[in-house]
C-alpha cells in the first residue's frame, strides 16, 4: 500500500499538470513561471522533507545511492551523445563535448 501511495503522490501532480496544459488554462509564460517554481521550491522541499523523515539506519545507504547517481548520469550522458550523432542531422543541435 505504501508503494501505491508513493507512486500516486509522484504521478498525480504530473498528470494533473498535463491535463491542465491540454485544457489551455495557462499560457506559455505562466507555464515557464510554474516550471521554475517547481524546480526551485517544490523539489528541494520534497527532498528536505524526505531527508528529515528518514531513519538514521537509512543514511548508511547514501554512499551507494550517490555512486549510483554518478554512474547513471555518466551512462545517460554517453548514451545521449551517441544517440544524437544518429538522430539529429544538423551539427549545431547535437550534443558536443
Amino acid at each position: 500500500m505504501k508503494l501505491a501511495e508513493l507512486v500516486f503522490t509522484i504521478n498525480f501532480p504530473i498528470i494533473f499538470g498535463y491535463l491542465i496544459r491540454l485544457k489551455g488554462v495557462f499560457n506559455q509564460k505562466d507555464g515557464n513561471v510554474l516550471r521554475k517554481f517547481t524546480i526551485k521550491i517544490t523539489v528541494p522541499f520534497i527532498i528536505f522533507t524526505n531527508i528529515y523523515s528518514s531513519k538514521m539506519s537509512d543514511i548508511s545507504q547514501i554512499y551507494s545511492a550517490t555512486f549510483a547517481l554518478v554512474v547513471l548520469t555518466a551512462l545517460f550522458l554517453v548514451f545521449s551523445i551517441f544517440i544524437t550523432r544518429f538522430l539529429i542531422q544538423e551539427k549545431k543541435y547535437r550534443i558536443q563535448l
